[in-house]
This record gives C-alpha cells, structure tokens and sequence, in this order.
C-alpha cells in the first residue's frame, strides 16, 4: 500500500490479483451497513468486479466458507453485531472465498478468544499444506515458534530471517530488545547512506 523508502517490491510469479490481505480489525468500519454474508462476498471481488454479481459458484464459495468458519446463521447479520473473535472470523471467510496463493495477515489475532485462536490457526496450517504463502505479522513468540516454520526478527530493522528455531534466539532477542528501547520517535530523521 506505501512505496518503499528505497528500493523496489518484486513479486516474482505471484500476480498483484493473488494477494489477500486482512487488515487489523481496528481498520475495518465496523458500523457500515453490510451483513456477514456480503462481506465474505467481497473476497469474490477479482471475478465479479465493481458491476457484476455473484453467480452460483461464488454464491456456494461464501456459504461454505462461512459453515467452515462457524458462521453458519450468521450471514444476515450486520457486521457491527459481530463480537471480535466471529468479525475475525468472517475476514477469514473472505479470505478463502478469494483463494489467494499469497495470504498477508496484520495481526490476526489481536483481540481474538483462545477457541477462535486455535480454529484460525488450523485454517492457516491447511492453508501452509496446500503450498500457500501465509506472511502474518504476530507479537506472540509462542505462536511463531509453534505454528510458523520461518520468520522474520524484525526490531526497527532486520534482525534475522530463516528457520523459526535458528531465528528466535537469545541473542537475537536481546538485539531486538535493544534496538527497541533505543528508539526515540522525536529523532529526526536520518537516512542510512
């Protein structure tokens, strides 16, 4: 969504059309008028378009995705009835009705009951086993180390990237720490040169 500071973002054989984002919960409006069902609908998006409609096919996409996700019942709901654990549960609905190869996930689980927690983490494992790309930024160290084979230390720059285990080490923490309780959001800016 921003341009880099410097350098470029290549995507290699993934289309832009590929690309499935879920937002913060916190980015979605929640008291626009859309129920649970038209929401999910939106991941059809890259078929239907801005005039078209759903067709049968999507129709049957979002009534198994919101069964697979619990929400089954649900579909005539307003999203602002939703409590958090089922609005993140309906993003992820949208999600598979979009069928990306490259799923991008912003915290998904910020607010999110612990049942909620393990059925999201079951649907990105099936997901990981279908040969998808899930990047998900989390601030839970044990859900890396059990759920996500390969991560990013990140600490206002790269710390380490590679297996989980080689990556989310001591000494990588304490770095990250480190550069953490350095950092000074009055600073002016500097570029690196």
């Amino acid at each position: 969504q921003l341009a880099p500071l410097e350098g470029d973002i290549q995507f290699g054989p993934v289309e832009k059309d590929d690309i499935a984002y879920l937002p913060q919960q916190n980015m979605v409006d929640r008291s626009f008028p859309i129920t649970v069902q038209e929401m999910v609908a939106l991941g059809a998006w890259k078929h239907m378009g801005a005039f078209g409609r759903l067709r049968s096919k999507h129709k049957k996409q979002v009534a198994q995705a919101l069964q697979q996700l619990g929400l089954s019942g649900f579909e005539k709901r307003l999203i602002g009835s939703l409590s958090g654990g089922q609005m993140q549960r309906v993003l992820f609905a949208r999600l598979l009705v979009q069928e990306a190869n490259l799923i991008l996930l912003d915290e998904p689980f910020t607010g999110v009951d612990s049942r909620t927690t393990h059925d999201l983490l079951h649907l990105i494992q099936h997901w990981h086993e279908q040969g998808k790309t899930i990047v998900a930024v989390l601030h839970d160290l044990e859900q890396v180390k059990s759920h996500f084979p390969h991560c990013l230390l990140l600490s206002r720059e790269p710390i380490a990237f590679g297996p989980t285990a080689d990556v989310l080490t001591e000494q990588n923490w304490q770095r990250a720490r480190q550069l953490n309780e350095a950092f000074d959001e009055n600073a002016v800016y500097c570029g690196a040169h």
